[in-house]
């Protein structure tokens, strides 16, 4: 009925106002606020509260998703069980592992899938000088060079991780905001600062 996605968006949240169990619309809607990546979870709690009837493997895949894109990996992890050992939901449980600890089945998967994801991992597990090695074969996007600085800065590789974070915040100065909560990077970023307002 709905002939633009700002109308489906619009219908599915009357539908949700006037029948908040209506569970096709809030599973729709929120599929619709994952592809854009603005996840609300919220919205399909309401139906995994202990009591409620069982609920679709789709709403609970999307449910996963959302609990993922908003790093709540345990609540994430208590759904995620549910999901059944297919091959449609195998990724979804292998990167519920992996951001809740459990590297052992995901690292070589993961790994494989591209050299930033194993990059991060790698970081993850606290292989720093093999994390090292691998980031310096990473291409030249903000992200990767972002991930260079931590990997330089995590094996006192100095010199080197300024220079990735340099080149980092200003091909993506937002990334600054990350590294001013980023236990790896925040004291390069003070003596880059530094360095900025002596020059």
């Amino acid at each position: 009925m709905a002939k633009t996605p700002e109308e489906k968006e619009t219908y599915l949240k009357k539908a949700l106002e006037v029948h908040p169990k209506f569970l096709v619309a809030a599973n729709d809607l929120s599929a619709m606020y994952l592809e854009r990546n603005e996840p609300h979870p919220e919205l399909l709690e309401p139906f995994v509260k202990p009591g409620t009837k069982k609920i679709p493997t789709e709403a609970k895949s999307n449910l996963v998703a959302a609990y993922l894109a908003t790093q709540q990996y345990l609540r994430a992890d208590s759904i995620a069980e549910e999901l059944p050992d297919t091959p449609e939901y195998h990724k979804t449980k292998l990167y519920v592992d992996v951001l809740n600890g459990r590297f052992d089945n995901a690292i070589q998967e993961i790994s494989e899938e591209s050299p930033v994801n194993e990059v991060v991992l790698l970081l993850a597990l606290k292989a720093n000088d093999r994390a090292w090695t691998m980031a310096q074969k990473l291409g030249n996007s903000p992200e990767e060079e972002y991930l260079k600085a931590i990997a330089a800065n995590r094996v006192d590789e100095y010199m080197a991780a300024m220079s990735h974070l340099e080149n980092a915040l200003r091909l993506k100065p937002e990334l600054r905001d990350i590294a001013k909560i980023d236990g790896d990077i925040i004291e390069l970023l003070e003596d880059l600062e530094g360095k900025e307002v002596d020059e």
